[in-house]
């Protein structure tokens, strides 16, 4: 992943296809970055929003992959990962 967030439309192999687009780009780089153990001060930096921002989308994404912790999205990502390859 890059160290900044283009802004346009992309869809990591590890999101559902039944989400394509439901989190948004904001979103969908928070979640990748928490798979990579990135803290919420450290993708705060690099989306240039504050950690308590990036919390807030973080819940929001909790929500809509249905999941409670940094940990199940992790290993959403891993598990995703492992079977796109």
């Amino acid at each position: 992943m890059t160290e900044t967030v283009d802004r346009g439309l992309w869809r990591p192999l590890w999101l559902p296809p039944s989400m394509p687009y439901i989190l948004g780009v904001t979103r969908l780089a928070s979640c990748a970055w928490v798979a990579e153990g990135l803290t919420n001060r450290q993708i705060a930096e690099r989306l240039f929003l504050s950690r308590h921002t990036v919390g807030s989308h973080l819940r929001h994404a909790f929500t809509h992959l249905d999941i409670t912790s940094r940990v199940n999205l992790a290993r959403l990502v891993v598990q995703h990962d492992q079977a796109a390859s």
